[in-house]
């Protein structure tokens, strides 16, 4: 059983009954499934059992040959990155140990997924989080947003913004572009997602230093433009973190 709770008093109250409620009363009855294996999980385990929770293997641990600006596998001594409108880009993980979560997390609206992600990013990048004054989630256009039934990057900055930074949803999605995949150069992807962002709050961006946040980065293309637009608005720096690389 997920709720999808708001950032007010009365939403934080009910998030806690509801997980009291969950903890005591519904799992003892019907366990929940783990998402990844579908074992039971108990305890605190909420989405994923202990075994695979164990079995998310940090990005840097697998992937060496990484440029430390942009985060992707270098094949040369120079990466494209150096054209990218943002400065730093971590992710999590690598996108094919997640892939599965992932699909889930973002078709079959899978709050819970979301939220875990988040939480983990606020635990295992809380250092790089607090470098920034504010989190912005990447928007989604208002159609893609009735398609899906949910915006997964929201969700996932506020649970990142428990690591002691806000999250200003200063940014929208002004043009549709239809889903991308991950057969598309990057220079196709730069044309498609070229001036399909606005921003609605320039006095929340001017002078900080600004966390962009996403759940899969590819070619950084769409990442880029964001942060175009973000420096273009008075934002200090635009960085990004994300819970896969590709």
């Amino acid at each position: 059983m997920r709720y999808l709770t708001s950032s007010t008093g009365a939403g934080r109250l009910f998030g806690r009954m509801k997980d009291t409620v969950e903890r005591y009363l519904i799992d003892p009855l019907f366990p929940l499934a783990c998402e990844q294996c579908s074992a039971a999980v108990v305890g605190e385990e909420r989405v994923l059992c202990a075994a695979c929770m164990e079995k998310l293997t940090p990005i840097d641990r697998i992937r060496k040959d990484r440029c430390c600006r942009c985060d992707a596998i270098m094949t040369g001594t120079v990466c494209e990155c150096t054209t990218a409108a943002f400065g730093t880009n971590r992710s999590l993980f690598d996108y094919e140990d997640v892939s599965m979560l992932m699909h889930r997390m973002k078709f079959s609206k899978r709050y819970s997924l979301a939220r875990m992600f988040g939480t983990l990013m606020a635990e295992r990048e809380a250092d790089y989080i607090r470098r920034h004054d504010v989190i912005i989630p990447v928007p989604l256009h208002p159609r893609r947003r009735r398609e899906r039934g949910y915006d997964q990057a929201r969700i996932i900055a506020h649970a990142a913004g428990s690591a002691g930074v806000p999250v200003c949803e200063a940014a929208a999605r002004r043009r549709y572009t239809r889903a991308l995949t991950l057969t598309e150069s990057a220079a196709e992807r730069r044309v498609m997602v070229a001036d399909a962002f606005s921003i609605t709050d320039e006095d929340a961006l001017c002078g900080r230093a600004v966390l962009l946040i996403d759940d899969v980065v590819t070619t950084g293309s769409t990442l880029s433009e964001l942060a175009r637009c973000v420096c273009e608005a008075g934002a200090r720096c635009a960085d990004v973190l994300s819970i896969a690389r590709a």
